[in-house]
């Protein structure tokens, strides 16, 4: 429906335009006629006026040859008369017709005094009576004023003027003109390629609407299918970036939604079951939201909601609906039943984003927590939590630090827990900003992952680090990188450039990957991370102890170091529980044969329970702050 409503706006558009362009066709063609009539109507008054001007020259000739009362004096004489007439004659050019002057009798009637008509037969003898055939001697003699009637042939205009001669305010004579006026046809014939181009310009706009209608109707049928989900008959990315061209960001508050073990599913089952869950699924969501929210698949298992005109604490209401929904019922499949649970991301708070890129990314940041905090829950962005907060550099600036070179290095030592010596030092990322304070890595990173950005940043921190190692031939370095950095060919390449050809570089780099899901599931990352293992590059999980833990991974890729998560480190002087945790995992690594760090230690508390606990080394602003230079 809303694809119907914002291409409809489309069509409203094409209604309204043609509309348009046919009035403005129209009124163009009517000022056209118009200015034609204008041009005509002053060829017209030239003409008629010139005519006017002879006759008045002539009047004016006999009223100085014969008197004031020429009239009775061409009545009594006849070689008067003739006179008159021969010099009206010599007013008579080739397109005039007839030329004569009547009287008025007694009657009021009129009468031949002068008649220059070469053709006997027509030629009105003097006192013939003259029957009027026009009404414009009738309106001449009784207005006192000059009357014309005009007809038109097929190449000129005939036009009859008949001319008062007027006495003492009475009309005592006509003179009588019949001429014709080829100026009409020329103009015309002038102006009838313009006729024609109007003409056809009206077909056109015409054929043209009717031609951009059905292409708009193709059009429109091929982009509705093509913004649609053929599997859920929901929209996609693709009605989602066309979508965006015309929405505002700040409109919705943005719900990422994933299928928990989907993948399982399509390993299991096979793909025609996967296919059968996403539909169930996908329906449910949808008798759940709105008609005004929107819909869209936003990846395989990956639901991406746009959620209209609505506060927190309805889309967070909403965001448990939906997960609810999803649970509520086993899905059959086959003989079986599964049950199927969804981790959910919600960000309500899109405004404060650069764009709508960095607004999803704040969304799929939550529901990467859902799901590292035990999947089948809602985590919603809360911009005042301390734990989650908005990031001070927008990536706009973050490029700026990264081509003005304002991007660089610091170590923190990571020191033997008995003999307190320096091990390696691992290389934290820091930014100048334009007033040269320096920013961390937690104001800019969580929001520029799975960016092109993200992976410039990894390759200038891989610069730094392979430098350092160069320079300082007496270290170990260990550089912290997210897993997907693996999966740049242009990254990965820097890494085989310069530490396949010099294992002894190669032993003294620790490599850092978070412990996550996609570890587990990429091929491409465990090839990656085997290929640097045989170099002599050492492999560190950090942050372990929170994530997918799975021992034959570990044993797989031969981990070297297990670096305890801070939140497991921190009061564990005091927290059982964590101690716990921690002893395990240093049984766990001293079985697998791998060296232990505990991460963030901040009191001596934490490092003396550590130590007692026979963890090998230590890390955290207790035992070192970072330092912009290497010893």
């Amino acid at each position: 429906m809303r694809f119907l409503v914002q291409y409809g706006k489309t069509f409203t558009m094409l209604l309204i335009t043609f509309p348009l362009l046919a009035l403005s066709a129209s009124y163009l063609y009517e000022q056209y006629l118009m200015t034609k009539k204008d041009v005509l109507d002053i060829v017209h008054t030239n003409v008629f006026e010139k005519k006017s001007e002879d006759l008045d020259i002539y009047v004016s000739f006999l009223k100085k040859e014969f008197g004031e009362d020429f009239i009775q004096a061409l009545k009594s004489s006849e070689s008067k008369r003739q006179k008159a007439e021969g010099t009206l004659r010599l007013m008579k050019s080739s397109e005039v017709k007839y030329l004569y002057l009547l009287y008025v009798d007694e009657k009021g009637r009129l009468r031949y005094l002068l008649d220059t008509t070469e053709d006997i037969d027509e030629r009105g003898e003097f006192k013939q009576r003259f029957i009027p055939q026009k009404r414009i001697w009738e309106e001449a003699q009784k207005q006192t004023r000059t009357a014309i009637a005009a007809q038109q042939d097929i190449d000129k205009l005939w036009v009859s003027m008949a001319y008062p001669v007027v006495v003492k305010a009475q009309t005592v004579a006509l003179l009588g003109i019949d001429f014709s006026h080829e100026e009409d046809v020329k103009i015309n014939q002038i102006l009838v390629p313009l006729d024609k181009m109007y003409f056809y310009s009206a077909v056109f706009i015409i054929v043209m609407f009717i031609s951009a209608f059905i292409q708009f109707l193709i059009y429109y049928l091929h982009r509705k299918k093509s913004f649609i989900d053929p599997l859920t008959g929901m929209y996609n990315r693709q009605y989602l970036n066309e979508l965006l061209k015309s929405y505002s960001v700040e409109k919705f508050h943005i719900l990422i939604m994933d299928l928990d073990h989907f993948k399982q599913v399509n390993d299991v089952y096979g793909h025609d079951a996967g296919d059968m869950v996403l539909q169930t699924v996908s329906k449910r969501i949808q008798s759940v939201i709105r008609k005004k929210d929107i819909l869209i698949r936003y990846g395989g298992e990956e639901f991406l909601l746009l959620i209209a005109g609505a506060d927190k604490e309805a889309s967070t209401a909403l965001a448990q609906r939906i997960r609810k929904k999803v649970k509520a019922h086993p899905i059959a499949i086959e003989s079986c039943s599964l049950d199927a649970t969804m981790s959910i991301g919600l960000n309500p708070f899109p405004e404060r984003s650069e764009n709508f890129s960095q607004a999803v990314k704040i969304a799929d940041e939550c529901l990467y927590r859902a799901k590292h905090f035990g999947r089948d829950r809602v985590e919603v962005y809360d911009a005042l939590s301390s734990g989650f907060k908005v990031n001070t550099l927008k990536s706009s600036e973050v490029k700026e630090a990264l081509d003005e070179g304002r991007i660089f290095g610091v170590y923190q030592a990571i020191e033997d827990m008995q003999t307190s010596k320096p091990m390696a030092y691992e290389l934290l990322i820091r930014i100048h900003d334009e007033d040269k304070r320096v920013i961390e890595p937690s104001k800019f990173l969580p929001f520029l992952k799975n960016t092109k950005l993200y992976t410039q940043l990894s390759k200038r921190v891989l610069d730094i680090g392979i430098r350092t190692l160069k320079e300082k031939r007496e270290i170990t370095l260990s550089i912290n990188m997210d897993l997907r950095d693996l999966f740049s060919d242009e990254l990965f390449e820097l890494f085989v450039k310069h530490f396949s050809p010099d294992r002894s570089l190669a032993e003294r780099l620790i490599l850092e990957v978070s412990e996550q899901e996609e570890m587990l599931e990429s091929e491409l990352a465990s090839e990656r991370l085997l290929r640097l293992k045989e170099m002599g590059v050492k492999l560190a999980i950090d942050n372990f102890g929170i994530g997918y833990a799975n021992y034959k991974y570990l044993l797989k890729m031969d981990i070297d170091y297990l670096k305890i998560d801070g939140s497991l480190i921190r009061n564990i002087d005091s927290d059982e529980d964590s101690k716990r945790v921690v002893a395990s995992i240093n049984t766990l690594a001293q079985e697998l044969g791998m060296i232990t760090i505990g991460e963030h230690i901040q009191t001596q508390a934490e490092l003396q329970t550590l130590k007692e606990m026979g963890i090998n080394y230590g890390q955290g602003y207790y035992l070192c702050e970072p330092k912009a230079d290497l010893p």
